[in-house]
């Protein structure tokens, strides 16, 4: 199991620079490549140093031979969206990332079973996140994790290009 712990406003730009290079991987084809090009390691340095400061939400990062090399952000749902099974005490992770030359080893996995159980402990009843729906093998992860699709897709737009992103959701079991 790999070791995961709580990320500190040290950990900012190795936390920003994980997200710069997944999303350089992850989205190459589905973002427009002028966006990904421009989108520097230290793109979310502040904004992680000013959340994980205040407590804004919860980060974690997973160790491997005492490098970061993935994180997760979670807390509170940020939306109430119409159409959404939105109940209360429901909690979001907000981002997932890990290092390309890492994925398919269990991290995310590792990442996301964490933010889970401590969203559970936190009294959380469920949790969602959204993902782009071109993003294929991420809505696998999420599927065999027991993610659901669960709300009709919203769009936004970059650079002038339309994307759909979907949320999906997992109401955690009562014992």
């Amino acid at each position: 199991m790999p070791l995961i712990r709580p990320a500190t406003t040290e950990d900012a730009l190795t936390i920003s620079r994980i997200h710069a290079a997944a999303w350089r991987s992850t989205y190459e084809g589905i973002l427009p490549k002028a966006y990904l090009d421009r989108l520097r390691d230290d793109h979310w340095t502040e904004y992680f140093a000013q959340r994980i400061g205040k407590g804004s939400y919860k980060s974690y990062v997973t160790i491997v031979k005492s490098k970061a090399v993935g994180c997760v952000t979670f807390g509170p749902n940020r939306m109430n969206i119409a159409g959404a099974r939105q109940e209360e005490n429901w909690g979001e992770i907000y981002s997932i990332y890990v290092l390309p030359e890492f994925q398919g080893q269990g991290q995310g996995k590792a990442l996301v079973k964490h933010a889970i159980r401590q969203m559970k402990e936190a009294g959380y009843r469920g949790c969602s996140l959204w993902i782009l729906e071109a993003n294929r093998s991420s809505r696998g992860f999420l599927h065999s994790m027991k993610f659901k699709n669960d709300l009709k897709p919203r769009s936004f737009t970059i650079m002038d290009q339309t994307l759909i992103n979907l949320r999906y959701s997992m109401e955690f079991q009562t014992k």
